[in-house]
């Protein structure tokens, strides 16, 4: 039996993490949309950058994407939901 507790507090994590989601989100097309912006000056220079600094982000990203497959228990879920079950 689950009690009103343990439901607040996966409520609160699941409200985190769609409020984490959509801040990323936003960070992202911003950034997305700041890097076209650099392409279109057609600066051969600026143009380089971008892709240099966008095959390192990949890079960098997919490492650390490797290292988090530890993230998740054995049914799939989101262990740092962990943190949140506990303070309540």
């Amino acid at each position: 039996m689950i009690s009103a507790q343990t439901a607040s507090a996966s409520d609160m994590c699941l409200h985190l993490s769609a409020c984490n989601d959509a801040y990323l989100y936003n960070f992202q097309m911003f950034l997305a949309y700041v890097l076209m912006l650099i392409v279109m000056t057609f600066n051969v220079w600026l143009v380089v950058s971008v892709i240099i600094g966008a095959g390192i982000g990949h890079l960098v990203a997919g490492f650390f994407s490797l290292n988090s497959s530890d993230a998740k228990d054995e049914q799939g879920h989101d262990k740092s939901c962990e943190r949140v079950r506990l303070l309540v």
